[in-house]
């Protein structure tokens, strides 16, 4: 549920709340009134918190990551430095829950590495590497995307007809597959 439809079920909540209190007087329920009044303020003060919070981009951004990291504190490993590959194969996962559940099959641990506006999750095992890039905003670049792209670069056609063993290609709908040779 979004912020604007919990502000709404809120404001609506406090009117409620208002107009059974109000009836409550007239008809002489000074506990229901003071009860529900107690129970406006509460609504009120939390109208008042979520209307105040801050929702820009990178706020969002940060509770995102702080979530995932307190959640998966035991299975994530911080990563100091940029992480350099060599001839693993890159696969992109779609969500991050995707990545968790192929960390638990791999039975291996989530390495984390922070950037500038994004954050890289990664899986790693044997030859293979899994992804998950989460950025601050639309307009964000990833550092360790941009070393993919250039990686991804190095294998040409040639490379793929020659090769006998995986390939990764990235077609122009930024999805990148794995290509397997199964005869020559």
């Amino acid at each position: 549920m979004n912020n604007t439809n919990k502000i709404i079920i809120i404001g609506i909540s406090i009117v409620i709340m208002f107009f059974i209190s109000f009836i409550c007087f007239l008809n002489d329920k000074l506990n229901y009134a003071f009860f529900f009044l107690i129970v406006l303020v509460i609504l009120l003060v939390y109208l008042l918190y979520l209307m105040m919070r801050k929702n820009d981009d990178k706020t969002i951004y940060m509770r995102k990551i702080k979530r995932i990291l307190r959640t998966y504190n035991s299975s994530i490993i911080y990563l100091e430095s940029d992480y350099t590959f060599n001839n693993e194969d890159l696969l992109c996962v779609g969500s991050f829950n995707d990545l968790v559940k192929a960390s638990i099959q791999l039975e291996t641990p989530i390495m984390y590495l922070a950037e500038d506006n994004s954050s890289v999750f990664m899986v790693k095992k044997d030859n293979e590497i899994l992804y998950y890039i989460i950025y601050e905003n639309n307009n964000s670049v990833s550092k360790f995307k941009e070393k993919i792209e250039k990686h991804l670069s190095l294998i040409n056609e040639d490379k793929l007809t020659k090769n006998i063993g995986n390939t990764i290609v990235k077609l122009n709908n930024d999805k990148i597959y794995k290509i397997i040779l199964i005869r020559k």
